[in-house]
């Protein structure tokens, strides 16, 4: 609501002219802006509403074990939109989890996935190949839905109570995996940011990827003596860099670098980036001159239509004169 009282504060301001709404005619006077507010009451309303209403659907679905996003590595959903093994990827998974289990390095895990073919299911169940990463296999094991524990937000689901579900470890192994000491620490409520919250670093966020083990690195600041620093960590486990941070000037540094070797600046890329420019446009124009033919013809054929209704209609008011005329 803050932006509806802005945009109204600066309609009073003269500021803001005029608004344009496709379902409605907004009036710029004191009953216009009184409508105004009411429109961005009832907009915050059902958006509020809507939220509460999917929150509740997908907690619902939660509890009876319906798996609401898309299928984990080594299952597929069914028509009940539970989750069942996906044959020889869910053995290769399984695998890759034994192979965790007695101390094998991602590298040698992630080797093993790939010769063993695994991948994964498109539309029409056709086959996709997958890029297997470190950061992969990371959030694999680090999921306790292979334990046959759904955890969506604050609820915790056991899958294997609710239907015939096949996890491919159980949940002490889960714990042993991950080092977590209880069931408390693995499964308390995880944290998300939300949308509308401050980001504390914005520096590139969710555009830096860790060279060795290829995961998405967590912006962060870091305080100095006299100033705070842009660093980037990477937060994959068994990764050789985990937890370990690089200075945001090292990532500005190096695309700076390559943004200077590269002849974007050149007259021939120039040239080139003119030409693409034009060619788009030409396509626009293109498109909304034939909307404008279309729109003129459809025009003509409705004057058309008109002017020969209209003509008989006069005939008919002619003939009706005449009529009366005659018998009068």
């Amino acid at each position: 609501m803050l932006e509806a009282g802005e945009i109204i504060d600066l309609l009073d301001r003269g500021v803001i002219k005029d608004l344009k709404f496709p379902s409605h005619t907004f009036v710029n006077d004191a009953s216009g802006k009184m409508l105004l507010g009411i429109v961005f009451v009832m907009a915050k309303q059902y958006s509020e509403q809507l939220s509460a209403d999917i929150k509740r659907g997908n907690d619902k679905s939660v509890e009876a074990g319906l798996y609401i996003n898309k299928a984990k590595h080594g299952y597929v959903k069914d028509n009940n939109q539970r989750l069942q093994p996906d044959g020889n990827n869910w053995a290769i998974i399984k695998e890759a989890f034994q192979m965790k289990m007695k101390g094998k390095s991602l590298e040698t895990i992630a080797k093993f996935v790939r010769n063993s073919g695994y991948h994964s299911r498109g539309k029409d169940n056709v086959r996709r190949e997958v890029k297997v990463s470190l950061s992969m296999l990371g959030t694999i094991f680090s999921d306790p839905i292979y334990a046959g524990v759904l955890q969506y937000g604050k609820n915790v689901v056991n899958l294997t109570e609710l239907y015939d579900f096949t996890p491919m470890i159980t949940v002490q192994e889960y714990l042993t995996i991950n080092q977590f000491k209880s069931l408390t620490q693995a499964f308390k409520p995880r944290k998300h940011a939300r949308g509308d919250e401050t980001r504390v670093a914005d520096f590139l966020p969710r555009q830096v990827y860790c060279h060795h083990c290829g995961g998405l690195m967590q912006a962060g600041l870091s305080k100095g003596k006299t100033k705070k620093y842009y660093y980037f960590r990477c937060e994959t486990k068994d990764c050789e860099r985990y937890n370990k941070g690089t200075r945001g000037n090292v990532v500005l540094n190096f695309v700076d670098t390559f943004l200077r070797s590269k002849p974007f600046a050149s007259q021939k890329m120039y040239e080139s980036y003119k030409q693409e420019i034009i060619k788009i446009q030409n396509l626009g124009l293109s498109e909304i001159n034939s909307q404008i033919a279309s729109a003129t013809k459809q025009a003509s054929l409705f004057a058309d239509e008109w002017l020969a209704s209209n003509s008989i209609s006069q005939k008919r008011l002619m003939w009706e004169l005449n009529k009366y005329r005659r018998m009068s």
